[in-house]
Order: C-alpha cells, then structure tokens, then sequence
C-alpha cells in the first residue's frame, strides 16, 4: 500500500454536500484553523489544523504521519530561537505522550500538541474517552511524529481533533505557504480519499398531496462507493417536518449488508439502522415508504438527515401539493382548501365506479346546501350551480342536464344512513370539474 499525500496549512478541505436530492457523508475533513505569517531560519508559531472523519471511520491501529518540509523541526525551543535550540529540543516521544485531561477534553503533547475536544457542535467526540488515552505518538525523527488509536473510538460518534503545530522551526530560504503533509495508508481512517464515502439520494420524487395519508415519497437510495463504509448498528435517520408522519418503511439488503427502519413515537422521524457489513459497495433502496401530510402544510416535502452513521443535512424526498378538493376512499372526511370535514359515509368503488356521496361532492363544488334538492316521490336529486342544473335518478341510469338526457354506465344509489351516492365520472363532468385519480393511495383530486 502506498501512502498519500495532504498539504493542509494551505486551504485543503472536503465539506458536506448538501443539494435538494441528494446528500454526501464526509470521509475526511482537514482545514486550517489559521494561517500565520512567519519568518525564516527561526522558532515560529504556525497555525493550527483541524480534522474531523465521520464515525465509524476511524479504528484501532490507524495511524497518521505528520511531516513537516525539508528543513524544519518539530520543537519544544522557545519562539525565534534558532537552529542549533530547535535542534537540540526536539519534542520527544515522551514529550508528546504528555497528557493534560479535564472534562471539556484531552490535550496529547507539550508546545506542539493535539487537543481532542469532549464535544464538537454539541456532540459527543468518538475520540475523548475521558483520562483514557486513545491516541499515541512517536516522534520518528525531527521533522516526522506518527500519531496511532490505540483503543476504538467511541461506535456511532464523529471523531476530530485540532493540531497544534506551535514550535516549530523554519528553515532559512523558505518561501510561500508551509505544508504540513499527512500520510496516511488508502486504507486508513486518516486517508483524504475523496472517493471514499456515501451519498443518500431521492430518485423518482412524486407529488404527495396536504391532508392525506398512505402517500408514497420517491425511492431513497443509499448507495456505498466502497465496500465497508458502514459499521454494524450505526443508524441513518430521516427527520419530517412538523405536520408530517411516516406511515410506513422499508427494509433493504445487499451485499451482506442490511437496514432496517423503525418510526419514533411521533410519527416524525423514521430510523434506519444498518447491520452487518458490505462485502462489495452496496446500493440500498429504500422503496414504496408512505406520509402522511397535515391539510396545511406547503412547500416542498424535505427531512433532515441525521443519525449516527456520519450524514447531516436535508433532502426532498416529494412535492407537496394542496388540492382543492380531495376525498379518500373509504375515508369518511375530505380535504378542502387545507381544511378537513367530516362526512357520515365514505367514498367507495364499485364495479370499477367510484360512488361519492351526492351532499358532499356538491360542497366541494362550492354549491350550498339550499341549491341540492332531493324529491322523495321519484327519489331524484337535483343540483343546481348557476344556470346549470343536472338530475339523478336512483336506480336510474339517465342523467338530465338543463333538462337534458345522457346515459350513464351506472346508477346513483342509496346507502346508510341514507346518503345518495353518484358517480363521480358524471357529476364532474357536467361540471366541468378536473378529476386526478391517484391510484396508490386510492385518492380522488378535485380542481
């Protein structure tokens, strides 16, 4: 295995990619805290580095090289000192195993040290163990220190430190910006491997309509560029806003790896947890997985990621529509404008006819009560809107349209508790209403 090369007191960073469809885990992140100007041929204060890798990233025996250029010195003489100081005081390996501990973190070293902080924007740090060392160094010569884990981090938790590069000798003649260069094996947590990590994505993002359950989000597809990158019980969770609750997950397996995803207790937030481990990279597909959206919720449907498998951020998951009118079959409400009412019978299908109670159909229509006329001598129902006015017969195939004939391919009938139920198809037509008819979740769409 070769090792590779990472200047990074230049500005050498990976971040998180965030976009509306899909989502990246960091592997490894090494950026500079600050950027000192410094004079040559003396003792100087460089600026500091910061690493942070994603859990489940780092292990036991990975191990890093910090190099400085040709020349320079790894030291422990005080700042503007020269050669012949820095040489003599090169920080040693004991020097670097020098620990100072309190509960806000864990310093490793003396003038030049790594600082592993308890917390990290408010997280727990895989690499604190509280007094426990996790970390060790060896100082392999005056311008090389190897840094190892010595016990596994923390499972579930990202890792970072902070390198404090401040004593370090520069050689006479240096110009432009000081590298630091970390070696790593490809193989290694430590690695900047840009082509090791994870994306999560949405594909086939669907309409999903306010007001109404059982509805399908696009497939979610996890996919690994490389085998391994999760770790046993490591979770990915997806975060709904409020108004909005899974109704149903999915599981998913390939290549010896295996999710399995259970619903929080509000309904929001749907947790994914990963078991085994991949033997090629994997491509997980969580599919067919269902919301249910409040009646006055817009916007598109996004959640947030989060979870202990090293991913954060958001990511569409559906459009989100509000119908102007919607009916559910078997449901005995509808949605209106995003606000529910409740009916005393619910939409059915029969024959392949959707039947709509004559009542309720009519208020979606924005026609009032007082313009729906029911005639129990030839058990008829009259609805007028405008100029327009069309009759039902029970049991009658004949629709009348201003009077009007048309023949229909079904028949109102009367169901308890005694609600005149129509077919759909007709009375929309006469109106001139638009029908969307979602088949998934057995939804008619009024516009």
């Amino acid at each position: 295995m070769k090792l590779m090369h990472v200047p990074v007191l230049i500005v050498v960073f990976l971040l998180l990619t965030i976009i509306p469809t899909s989502v990246f885990a960091e592997p490894a992140v090494y950026e500079p805290v600050s950027i000192e100007a410094v004079s040559g041929n003396s003792v100087n204060e460089l600026g500091g580095i910061f690493a942070k890798f994603t859990a489940g990233r780092l292990h036991k025996n990975d191990f890093v090289i910090f190099r400085l250029p040709e020349g320079f010195i790894w030291t422990t003489a005080d700042v503007k000192s020269n050669i012949s100081s820095a040489s003599r005081w090169i920080q040693s390996t004991e020097q670097w195993n020098s620990i100072t501990y309190d509960t806000d973190g864990i310093r490793y070293g003396t003038k030049n040290y790594v600082l592993v902080p308890g917390k990290y924007a408010g997280k727990e740090n895989g690499l604190f163990q509280n007094s426990t060392s996790v970390l060790s160094f060896t100082s392999l010569n005056e311008r090389e220190v190897k840094m190892e884990v010595i016990a596994e981090p923390k499972p579930g938790q990202d890792c970072c430190f902070y390198l404090y590069p401040k004593r370090i000798f520069v050689a006479s003649g240096y110009e432009g910006n000081i590298g630091i260069t970390i070696d790593a094996f490809d193989d290694s947590g430590f690695a900047y491997n840009d082509n090791l990590y994870v994306s999560v994505e949405c594909t086939g993002v669907r309409s999903v309509y306010a007001g109404l359950g059982g509805q399908r989000i696009g497939t979610i597809k996890i996919t690994e560029d490389t085998a391994r990158q999760f770790i046993n019980d490591t979770s990915i969770t997806f975060q709904l806003p409020l108004g909005a609750r899974w109704e149903k997950l999915c599981d998913a397996e390939n290549n010896g790896l295996k999710v399995t995803g259970v619903i929080s207790n509000d309904g929001r937030t749907a947790e994914f947890k990963f078991a085994g481990a991949s033997k090629a990279a994997v491509d997980l597909q969580l599919k067919d997985m269902e919301v249910y959206i409040a009646p006055d919720m817009t916007g598109d449907l996004i959640v947030e990621i989060g979870g202990t498998a090293g991913f954060a951020g958001k990511l569409q998951v559906a459009d989100l529509i509000r119908p102007g009118v919607a009916f559910i079959i078997g449901k005995d409400h509808f949605i209106q404008n995003g606000t529910e009412y409740k009916m005393d019978t619910a939409p059915y299908i029969k024959r392949g006819i959707t039947y709509l109670p004559v009542r309720y159909i009519a208020r979606a229509l924005d026609i009032p009560d007082h313009d729906i006329l029911w005639n129990p001598s030839d058990r008829s129902v009259v609805i007028i809107k405008g100029t327009r006015f069309i009759k039902f017969v029970v049991n009658s195939n004949i629709m009348y349209i201003n009077g009007s004939s048309v023949s229909m391919d079904a028949k109102p009938e009367v169901v308890e508790p005694g609600r005149t139920m129509v077919p759909l198809h007709w009375v929309a037509q006469a109106f001139g209403a638009n029908i969307i008819w979602n088949e998934e979740n057995e939804t008619i769409i009024i516009n």
